[in-house]
């Protein structure tokens, strides 16, 4: 009895560990098939992200090269802009470096002239001839395209009333924008007159003279610059369209810093974006192959969980009726030795069994007590030792082999003995 009960409650641990390994299998299945289900979402949550970062890219890189292209279009324009500017400036260059002998001259004759001569030929009463001409140019000059009323000598002497600052609007005079009429006027009323030379009026007054040459080649050089003017006008507006241009140029350079700047970091965050749905691809492909691996097998052992479930079942049943098959089993081996087969299998079905269930003590029914004694496996064991195959010489086997002391065997054939 304990021997039996030993063995069903191993074979029930056994059975039971198995299904609950199984059962812990099943539940990692479905831990697997939630798990590979969050991590597909986050695949295509990732795939998403990278699809939207790469038509960033895109999009950036198509505005990127718009902007180039007309960067490009923008660089021939200020390349040939450039060109006409420096071609302005040389030939304004050109044209100046010819008058520059012009207000050399005029630079000279005011050197000529010092305080002192001026205060001299300003206390004059009366001017020596052709003086009163030369200091009528000199005001013309400095009236700012007004021709003065009064270009006496007393109208002079009022110019010259402080010597100082008459001296510096010579020094500072404006060549370059010198009044058209002024110019006019001085050609047509004072330098067509003979008198009107630095040579004869230096026999004169130094200042004079000085003061006769300042005034002609302020008058020539104006004329000078007027040929130069338009260009340097076309050249200024050259250059400020070169300027405008520079502008935009560098306006679009900037933006397509921030574009280029914005381009590697979308590109960045694409490359981190595909390594991370890469990753998690992995990750999806290594979870599906372990559930895939995993659901195999517990569809591979479905067969054994039901297998098992009865056969625990089944333990169930034996230890039930383990006490009444023990009792006929015990009985058998007591009593049964000494009769022929018909008497045992009386014995046995109509007097121990019926007994049994009269007193409500279960058994196993439909099963032989050689069945309770010895496996399938043994008899046959015993039958390729020689033992007969019949189920008397079975019985008495089983009876020595579960005897706690030896048996009397009658044995006239040596069967037994030989087995």
């Amino acid at each position: 009895y304990r021997e039996r009960s030993a063995h069903f409650a191993e074979m029930r641990r056994r059975l039971s560990n198995g299904l609950a390994k199984l059962h812990a299998a099943s539940r990692q299945v479905l831990d697997l098939q939630r798990k590979l289900s969050i991590e597909i979402q986050e695949v295509e949550v990732k795939s998403k992200n990278t699809d939207r970062v790469m038509s960033l890219v895109s999009a950036e890189t198509a505005a990127a090269d718009t902007e180039r292209h007309a960067a490009a279009g923008d660089e021939a324009k200020c390349a040939v802009i450039q060109s006409e500017v420096n071609r302005f400036r040389a030939e304004c260059d050109l044209e100046l470096k010819v008058a520059e002998p012009v207000i050399a001259e005029a630079e000279a004759a005011l050197q000529t002239i010092d305080k002192k001569a001026l205060t001299e030929m300003k206390a004059l009463t009366s001017p020596p001839a052709g003086l009163e001409d030369v200091t009528a140019g000199v005001m013309v000059l400095l009236s700012k395209g007004l021709i003065p009323k009064d270009l006496s000598w007393n109208g002079t002497k009022k110019m010259m009333g402080n010597v100082d600052n008459f001296l510096k609007q010579l020094i500072n005079f404006d060549k370059n924008n010198t009044p058209e009429e002024a110019c006019a006027y001085i050609e047509q009323h004072l330098m067509s007159k003979e008198s009107f030379n630095p040579e004869r009026m230096r026999s004169k007054s130094q200042a004079a003279a000085g003061m006769c040459a300042w005034v002609i080649n302020i008058v020539k050089y104006f004329r000078m610059y007027q040929d130069v003017r338009p260009k340097r006008l076309r050249m200024e507006e050259a250059d400020q369209r070169l300027q405008n241009a520079n502008d935009s140029m560098a306006a679009v350079r900037d933006r397509l810093i921030e574009l280029d700047d914005r381009i590697n970091e979308y590109t960045n965050q694409y490359q981190t974006a595909q390594k991370e749905r890469n990753d998690a691809q992995t990750q999806v492909d290594k979870t599906r192959q372990r559930a895939g691996m995993a659901g195999r097998l517990i569809e591979s052992l479905s067969a054994e969980h039901e297998r098992w479930t009865t056969q625990i079942a089944s333990i169930g049943t034996q230890e039930n009726c383990l006490r009444g098959d023990v009792l006929v089993a015990s009985a058998f081996v007591s009593y049964i030795g000494a009769f022929d087969g018909n008497t045992r299998v009386s014995l046995v079905n109509r007097h121990w069994t019926p007994d049994l269930a009269e007193r409500s003590i279960q058994f196993t029914r439909n099963k032989s007590p050689i069945q309770l004694l010895a496996h399938e496996a043994a008899v046959a064991k015993w039958n390729q030792e020689g033992l007969p195959s019949d189920e008397v010489s079975a019985g008495n086997a089983a009876i020595v082999l579960n005897s706690k002391r030896w048996p009397l065997m009658i044995d006239p054939q040596q069967q037994g003995i030989e087995w």
